[in-house]
C-alpha cells in the first residue's frame, strides 16, 4: 500500500509503523478458515480478527511455525496508533469439538517490524479481552498490548490476554525482542479459564507489566 510502513524503532521505544489499509466500524469483521499460508501485515483492524477452524481445514501449523501470521498492525486504534475506538478490537482465535484445533499461530516476533499495536477504549464494566487464545502452540512476541503506539499511553481492555484451555502457549521467552508488554487493562493483565496450559509446555515469560 503506498505511504505504508513497517515499525523501524528499536524495542522499547514504541513504533512508528504507518499502515494504511482500515477496516473499519460498520463491517462484519474478519473471519478466517483456511488451510492456506495467510499473513495478516499493515493492517488498521477497528473490528475483531477472527481466526478458526472449519472442517476439515488446518490453521498453523505445530510448534508455533505459523501458517497463519498476524504481523504489524494496529487492533481498536485509527491509523495514527493513538486515538482509541470504542468498540471491542482484538484477535480472537477459536477452537471447537466439531471442528478441531487451531494451531501454532505467530502473533508478532522478536523482530520489531512485526509488532502489534492492540488497545481500545473500554467502558466501565465491559468484560473485553484484547486477545482470546483456545488452541495449541501459539507464539505471542513482542507485541504492545493495552497501549498505544509509544507504549506509554494506557489503552487497555478489561483482560489482556485470556487464554481460554490452551497448550503450549508461549507469551514472551527470554531473548531480546520476544517479550510483550501488556498495560493498562482494567482487570488483569494475563487471564485463563479451563485446561491445563502445561501439557505442552506453554510459558510466560520476559513480559513487561
Amino acid at each position: 500500500q503506498a505511504g505504508a510502513q513497517v515499525n523501524t524503532l528499536p524495542v522499547g521505544q514504541g513504533s512508528n509503523a504507518e499502515p494504511k489499509i482500515v477496516i473499519a466500524p460498520g463491517q462484519a469483521g474478519v473471519g478466517i478458515s483456511s488451510d492456506s499460508e495467510i499473513v495478516w501485515r499493515g493492517f488498521v483492524f477497528q473490528v475483531p480478527l477472527s481466526l478458526g477452524k472449519a472442517g476439515g481445514l488446518c490453521c498453523g501449523s505445530p510448534n508455533g511455525g505459523g501458517r497463519y501470521e498476524i504481523m504489524g498492525n494496529f487492533f481498536g486504534l485509527e491509523a495514527d496508533g493513538t486515538t482509541p475506538m470504542a468498540s471491542p478490537p482484538g484477535i480472537l482465535l477459536s477452537d471447537s469439538t466439531s471442528n478441531g484445533n487451531i494451531d501454532g499461530v505467530r502473533i508478532g516476533s522478536a523482530n520489531p517490524a512485526d509488532m502489534n499495536v492492540i488497545g481500545v477504549a473500554i467502558p466501565a464494566g465491559s468484560g473485553i479481552e484484547c486477545m482470546r487464545l483456545s488452541g495449541t502452540n501459539h507464539v505471542v512476541h513482542g507485541n504492545l498490548i493495552g497501549s498505544d503506539r509509544s507504549g506509554l499511553v494506557a489503552r487497555g481492555c478489561t483482560t489482556g490476554i485470556l487464554m481460554v484451555g490452551p497448550r503450549g502457549v508461549d507469551i514472551g521467552g527470554p531473548d531480546a525482542g520476544q517479550g510483550n508488554l501488556i498495560v493498562g487493562h482494567r482487570d488483569r493483565a494475563i487471564g485463563y479459564q479451563g485446561g491445563s496450559n502445561t501439557e505442552l509446555g506453554g510459558r510466560i515469560r520476559g513480559n513487561r507489566f
